[in-house]
């Protein structure tokens, strides 16, 4: 059976794994065609026997369980009846599950507390609507007061943390402020580590800074890091609360574009690098469609000398270990993505979740001794046996100094020596990268007949920094070249491309680099442009980013403005409509704040003007994550209208 779009569907995913005693705890992942949203559910399975026990409140929305110093009672958040998250509680071995939290607004977040009685809870509370028809202005005052998603933050919101007791009644305020931040850790001795985003005296250079919350005081104590302008998020205290976990990227230079691990002495406040390599790229940087409602945990302590971390490399995302002084070995590698892990207390066990190029998502443990994993759940074994997955053939060349890595897609069901279409996809950030996980829409457009041709530009993740760095201030240029070449290879590769077939299609950056693309070839027989850029000026004051992507990305430098609109005019795909030809269809979400509409818009009015066949696709309630965690029915309608432009011009 052919994998369709409607696939989305059926398609399941696992994450959050919680180990106990006994086994794991960990959510099973899916949307819901008949409500069009995203649901989640807890499972624990016994490691020995293999039994699953259904866990939650609701089976709906629980998700994020964190096991309680007892060893036996999990904390989760749930759906009140008010559709609020809320804490609940639970035996892993099932049972009814409790309701702890009650708070009007519901919670964001929690964190257990040491010694167990209880929770610190983060509460959110908006700023409340009069009941009056009546509209009214909103002030804003800051410079970033515009995100992709809720579009204007309220500067009227308050944050609220608490210390919550099991009983509804028992809850202490601890700290509030009128700019987010997040509780990321707790220390055994009860210390909170906060990430919050503070203004420097550089307008254009934030800082994420780390602050320390001590039992018995109001106020959080900034860690020093040395690193004025740095950008930092706690991962974890150590074992016995000595030090803390940071990854984060000092932003000292803008070459230096991955994140890295740093430990925090909390006794003496010395803070340090862990890696001299600034190759180390610490997280998960594949694009992906399928994956949802992962931890987004990067690294751990698996003793109080040693950590546990994400590492992205040359398309893959492995499991590895280090100690203090930087010596890393892999513990989970190969050709895979690990989506999410967890280590056992002793640090001798860790599960994890994966996913690779034909495998959507699955459970596994590993003894961090042996070489083999231990195959937990697959939830989606009945439909890979029903369906068509292609396993493409990697291809890699070297273009002007770099070694350059891509996948191609080969179609299905297609005759050897019959002549076939061909689709260029190409990925957003610029810093991500395509790789061994299951993308989706990849595998629907070669089940519909086309090879499709994937390429990790220079620019992308996963290569180290100094090839991620060869975008900055060269867009449109060398990675440009880079795809034209990919379709070249792939045309190699398979010689039953019909080269006046081939297609492009991307999105965010993908979407720029088809409309530029578009603008500066007639090679593609038609283009599909998603939430893309065309206008770099305009997009510098509308954009959510604007002010500092751009200084960063166009002019390789921490701050700049519009004294340099005319070299930003010069990397604009709109200045250059007068060489578009190709067919193009602009697909755009219209509460997109980070590449917005109006960069879809002026691209379209332009492209009407000089007669090039166009038309729009504007999709209600959407924005820039519209292809991977947007309202279910329009990621679908994104694929096939699409699917349905290249048939179109066939």
């Amino acid at each position: 059976m052919r994998v369709r779009t409607t696939d989305l569907y059926n398609i399941k995913t696992l994450s959050r794994p919680v180990p106990t005693a006994a086994g794991v705890v960990f959510n099973e992942n899916w949307i819901d065609q008949e409500h069009n949203d995203y649901r989640s559910r807890l499972f624990f399975q016994n490691r020995a026997t293999g039994e699953r026990v259904s866990l939650g409140h609701d089976q709906q929305h629980d998700t994020a369980a964190a096991l309680g110093p007892d060893g036996s009672t999990l904390a989760f958040l749930s759906h009140d009846q008010a559709g609020h998250q809320q804490v609940f509680t639970q035996a892993f071995t099932g049972g009814a599950a409790t309701q702890r939290t009650w708070f009007a607004d519901g919670v964001t977040g929690f964190h257990w507390q040491p010694d167990g009685e209880g929770w610190f809870v983060q509460v959110t509370v908006q700023h409340p609507q009069q009941p009056t028809d009546w509209l009214h202005a909103t002030r804003v005052t800051r410079l970033h007061y515009q995100d992709n998603g809720p579009w204007l933050l309220d500067e009227r919101r308050r944050f609220l943390l608490y210390k919550q007791g099991w009983a509804q009644a028992n809850h202490e305020l601890l700290y509030q402020d009128d700019t987010e931040y997040t509780v990321a850790a707790v220390s055994p001795q009860g210390q909170l580590a906060i990430d919050h985003n503070v203004a420097t005296d550089a307008p254009q250079r934030p800082a994420d800074v780390v602050s320390l919350l001590t039992p018995g005081e109001s106020t959080p104590v900034r860690v020093e890091t040395g690193m004025e302008y740095g950008s930092f998020g706690s991962v974890a205290f150590s074992h016995d609360g000595q030090k803390l976990l940071l990854a984060g990227n000092p932003n000292e230079d803008t070459g230096w574009l991955s994140n890295t691990l740093f430990v925090v002495d909390c006794r003496s406040g010395a803070v340090r690098r862990l890696f001299d390599d600034e190759d180390v790229e610490i997280g998960a940087a594949l694009a992906a469609d399928t994956q949802q409602n992962l931890s987004g945990r990067v690294a751990a302590w698996t003793g109080d000398d040693q950590i546990s971390y994400v590492a992205s490399r040359r398309g893959c995302v492995e499991l590895h270990t280090t100690d203090l002084d930087g010596h890393s070995r892999v513990v989970v590698g190969g050709r895979q993505h690990v989506t999410d892990f967890a280590f056992t207390d002793d640090g001798q066990g860790v599960y994890y979740t994966q996913s690779t190029i034909t495998t959507p998502s699955q459970l596994y443990f590993k003894e961090v001794e042996s070489a083999d994993s231990t195959l937990l759940y697959d939830p989606n074994t009945t439909w890979s046996q029903e369906h068509t997955t292609v396993a493409p053939d990697d291809f890699s060349f070297e273009r002007n100094g770099r070694t350059l890595q891509g996948w191609y897609y080969r179609p299905v069901d297609v005759v050897k020596g019959t002549a076939h279409p061909a689709v260029l996809y190409i990925h957003g950030g610029p810093h991500a990268a395509y790789g061994e996980t299951f993308y989706h829409e990849l595998q629907v457009l070669a089940n519909a007949g086309y090879g499709v041709i994937t390429l990790n530009p220079r620019g992308g993740a996963t290569y180290g920094n100094a090839f991620a760095h060869d975008v900055l201030a060269d867009y449109g240029n060398n990675d440009y070249e880079d795809l034209m070449q990919a379709v070249d290879e792939a045309e190699h590769l398979d010689t039953d491309i019909d080269d006046t077939h081939v297609y492009a299609t991307g999105g965010s950056y993908g979407g720029f680099m088809s409309n530029w693309i578009e603008t500066h070839t007639a090679r593609f027989r038609a283009v599909a442009t998603c939430r893309s850029i065309s206008n770099w000026v305009s997009m510098f004051g509308t954009s959510d980013i604007g002010w500092d992507f751009l200084p960063i990305n166009l002019d390789d430098q921490w701050e700049s403005g519009l004294e340099n609109a005319d070299r930003w005019w010069q990397f604009s795909p709109l200045k250059y409509v007068d060489q578009a030809q190709s067919p193009i269809l602009i697909l755009h979400g219209e509460e997109d704040r980070r590449c917005p509409i109006e960069q879809g818009e002026q691209f379209y009015n332009a492209l009407k003007l000089k007669g090039v066949e166009t038309e729009f696709v504007r999709f209600p309630k959407s924005n820039h994550e519209l292809s991977r965690s947007g309202l279910p029915n329009l990621r679908i309608e994104r694929m096939e209208a699409i699917m349905e432009w290249f048939q179109r011009h066939a």
